[in-house]
């Protein structure tokens, strides 16, 4: 029964460790990104749309005047402001891009399971506490030692 509990409580850890690694919060983010590129190209086409059905409004007046020169200003127009939204959908998405690279940069340095890929170890009692000092433990301890491949049962003497 004892076994079972720590065997419980060391699946805990990990899944706790696996929540904190930096691929499932890049995971996270690249997918809001996802949806925020998705409800921004939503959003492009509404606007598109809508300028669209005021241009085709607006032909149809200009046919009954039939003003030539005027269809010609509001159709560069159009394409003058799809290519603004177009612009600013691209730079915000680099920009956005951009901080989620360093956003994951940051996250990796200060990861748990990349401190222990750079040679550092972290030290538990059986309990799950992570022993900071000797007087943390003492004589018969077991002692679980993590590390980048695995981990070390140890008993203190």
């Amino acid at each position: 029964y004892y076994f079972a509990e720590q065997k419980q409580a060391l699946r805990q850890l990990q899944h706790r460790l696996e929540k904190q690694h930096p691929n499932q919060q890049l995971q996270r983010q690249s997918q809001q990104l996802d949806e925020l590129d998705g409800r921004l190209q939503r959003a492009m086409q509404r606007f598109i749309a809508q300028h669209q059905q005021k241009i085709e409004r607006q032909l149809h007046r200009i046919q009954l005047h039939s003003p030539a020169k005027r269809l010609s200003a509001q159709q560069a127009s159009l394409a003058r402001v799809e290519q603004k939204l177009l612009d600013a959908v691209d730079r915000k998405l680099l920009t956005s891009r951009h901080q989620l690279a360093l956003a994951a940069e940051k996250l990796d340095t200060v990861s748990p399971l990349a401190t222990l890929k750079r040679g550092y170890s972290i030290t538990q009692t059986e309990q799950g506490d992570v022993v900071q000092s000797t007087q943390d433990v003492k004589t018969g301890d077991t002692l679980i030692t993590r590390l980048a491949n695995g981990e070390l049962r140890s008993t203190v003497n």
